[in-house]
C-alpha cells in the first residue's frame, strides 16, 4: 500500500511540475552619478539621493558623487534634494550588468522664488461617466505648472468589488496609461495625482467609466497558448474581428460546444488529470463539473460528447460505453455498448433526438467506422466502413438525412497517427452516396472538425497544414463545399452559435 501511495504522489508531483510556470531570472545593474550646481557646474556635497521605486537613501560625497549598486534592471526616478536648492527628479533606466552614468543639475533657489503647485489634473479621455468602453483602453489627462517644473503622475484604479485603489502608473511623466483585460459590463473609478518633485501632491477628481456588455460572439474555438489549450469566442466579421478569451488556467480546456438553446457552453478539461466534461456561461464564468465518470477511451482524447436536442442532457463515451447524463451531473445512464474489441470515440445526435451517429475505433487509430443507432442504443447500423486512412468527425445535417464526416483521402497510416489529405465528405444515409466537399482545399493541408451552422446552410471547420507547421485556421463554406473562406481566426475545434 505504501508503495502505491508513493507512486501516486510521484505521478501527481510530475504532472504538477510539467505545468509549473517558468519564472524569469532577475538581473542587476547600477548607477554612478554626480550632482552639480546648474549655474557654476561645481559639485554639490550632502545632497540627499532617494529613488522611486524605493531602494537606498544616500548623500553625495564632497566631490558630489554617489553610487547606487545592486539595482534590479528597470526604470527608476532618482530624486535629489538639498537645502536652498530646487528638488529635482531624473528618470534613469538600469540595464543588465551595466553601470549607468548620470549627471543631475540642481538649481539654487533665489530669495524671491516661490514654488507654485501644479494645477489639478484635467480629464482628456474617456469622458467622465462614459459607457460602452472597450476592455482595453487608454486613459489620458494633463496638468500645468507655473514654474515650468517637470510633472510626475501617479494613477490609481478602483476595480468593481474592490475597495482598495490599485496603482497602475507610478511617478511617470506620461499623461496617458493603457489598461488591458478589463472586465465587461463593469464600472471602474480612477484618479490622477500630480507633483512637481518640490511641493505637495495635487489630487485630481475621481472619474469613472463603464465597459461594454459582453459580446454575443457566435463562434467558439480553442487555441494553444504557452502549451495549454484555452477556449475563446469570436465574431464572424473578419474586418472588425473581436476575440475574447473565456478560460485562463494551467490546464487544457478544449472541444467547446454550445448547447442547443445557446446559453451554455460544454467543454472538456484535464485539470483533474482525468478528462471531465464541464459547463460554463457564455462569458466563461460559472464553471461547473458535470461528470464523475471521465470521458475516456482508446484514441478518444476527450472529444466524445454532444448535447441532447433540448440542451438538458449530454451524451458521452467512456471506452466501449455511451452514457447519458443530465447537465447538472445527475441521472447518469448507460445506453449503449460498442461492438467487441472497439471503443466509442465521437458522438452526434440528430436534431429530432431519435438517432445517434457514433464513431467506433479499434486499437489502431486508422481502424475506424461510423454507425447510426437509436438513442437507446438499439438498431446499430454501419454507415461508413473501415476505410484506408483515418475516418473522423460524424455530424448530422439538420434534416437528419445526411452525415458530414472527414476521411484522409490519401489512405496513409503510420505509428504517429499522421494524416495527409483529410477531407470533409457528406454521405446520404439511405443511398450511401458520398460527396467530397473539400475540392477547393489547398494541397498539403487537412480539413478537420467540421460542424454545421445553426441554420444548417454552412459548415465551420479547421484547416491545418499536414506537417503541423502552423496552427489551424478557422474557415467556413456552404453545405455543398462552395464559397470557402477564412474567418481570420487561428485555432481549432470550432462551434457556431
Amino acid at each position: 500500500m505504501l508503495k502505491k501511495l508513493s507512486i501516486l504522489f510521484l505521478l501527481i508531483f510530475t504532472l504538477f511540475s510539467c505545468k509549473e510556470e517558468i519564472v524569469d531570472p532577475t538581473y542587476y545593474g547600477g548607477i554612478s552619478g554626480v550632482v552639480v550646481d546648474s549655474e557654476s557646474g561645481e559639485p554639490l556635497p550632502n545632497v540627499l539621493i532617494t529613488t522611486s521605486p524605493s531602494t537606498t537613501s544616500i548623500t553625495t560625497k564632497e566631490d558630489g558623487l554617489f553610487n547606487l549598486s545592486d539595482l534590479e534592471t528597470g526604470e527608476y526616478s532618482i530624486i535629489a534634494e538639498k537645502d536652498n536648492y530646487t528638488k529635482k527628479s531624473t528618470v534613469i533606466t538600469v540595464e543588465k550588468n551595466k553601470i549607468v552614468s548620470a549627471t543631475i543639475q540642481l538649481k539654487e533657489k533665489s530669495s524671491s522664488e516661490e514654488n507654485q503647485l501644479p494645477t489639478k489634473p484635467v480629464l482628456v479621455s474617456p469622458n467622465d461617466n462614459s459607457i460602452d468602453q472597450k476592455i482595453s483602453l487608454s486613459l489620458s489627462w494633463y496638468s500645468t505648472d507655473g514654474n515650468d517644473d517637470t510633472l510626475y503622475y501617479d494613477v490609481y484604479l478602483i476595480s468593481p468589488g474592490v475597495s482598495e485603489k490599485f496603482l497602475v502608473l507610478e511617478n511617470s511623466t506620461d499623461t496617458s496609461v493603457v489598461l488591458e483585460n478589463l472586465d465587461y459590463a463593469s464600472t471602474y473609478y480612477w484618479q490622477v495625482v500630480v507633483n512637481d518633485a518640490i511641493g505637495d501632491d495635487v489630487n485630481g477628481d475621481i472619474w469613472s467609466f463603464t465597459t461594454k456588455e459582453f459580446p454575443e460572439n457566435p463562434v467558439i474555438f480553442t487555441s494553444n497558448i504557452n502549451g495549454n489549450y484555452e477556449i475563446y469566442s469570436a465574431t464572424i466579421d473578419t474586418v472588425n474581428q473581436e476575440i475574447v478569451q473565456l478560460t485562463k488556467t494551467n490546464s487544457n480546456e478544449f472541444w467547446p460546444r454550445f448547447n442547443p438553446t445557446r446559453d451554455l457552453i460544454a467543454f472538456v478539461s484535464d485539470k483533474e488529470i482525468d478528462k471531465h466534461i464541464y459547463t460554463m456561461s457564455l462569458d466563461g464564468k460559472n464553471i461547473y463539473q458535470v461528470t464523475q465518470v471521465p470521458i475516456a477511451g482508446v484514441h478518444n482524447n476527450g472529444i466524445g460528447f454532444c448535447w441532447s436536442p433540448d440542451g438538458n442532457e449530454i451524451y458521452y463515451s467512456n471506452y466501449n460505453k455511451i452514457y447519458k447524463i443530465s447537465k447538472d451531473g445527475t441521472n447518469l445512464t448507460q445506453i449503449a455498448v460498442a461492438p467487441d474489441n472497439r471503443n466509442f470515440r465521437e458522438i452526434d445526435v440528430s436534431i429530432s433526438g431519435d438517432k445517434l451517429a457514433v464513431l467506433t475505433i479499434g486499437q489502431n487509430f486508422y481502424d475506424s467506422e461510423i454507425y447510426i443507432m437509436n438513442t437507446d442504443g438499439s438498431e446499430m447500423t454501419m454507415i461508413v466502413d473501415n476505410l484506408d486512412g483515418a475516418v473522423q468527425n460524424p455530424n448530422f445535417t439538420l434534416d437528419g438525412k445526411s452525415l458530414i464526416y472527414t476521411h484522409d483521402n490519401s489512405g496513409h497510416t503510420s505509428v504517429t497517427n499522421r494524416i495527409l489529405d483529410n477531407r470533409i465528405y457528406r454521405i446520404d444515409v439511405d443511398s450511401l452516396e458520398v460527396t467530397d466537399l473539400s475540392t477547393s482545399k489547398s494541397n498539403g493541408t487537412n480539413d478537420l472538425n467540421p460542424i454545421l451552422s445553426p441554420d444548417g446552410a454552412k459548415i465551420i471547420f479547421e484547416n491545418v497544414s499536414n506537417d503541423n507547421s502552423r496552427e489551424g485556421e478557422i474557415m467556413i463554406m456552404n453545405l455543398d463545399g462552395s464559397n470557402r473562406r477564412k474567418l481570420n481566426i487561428n485555432g481549432g475545434m470550432p462551434d457556431w452559435k
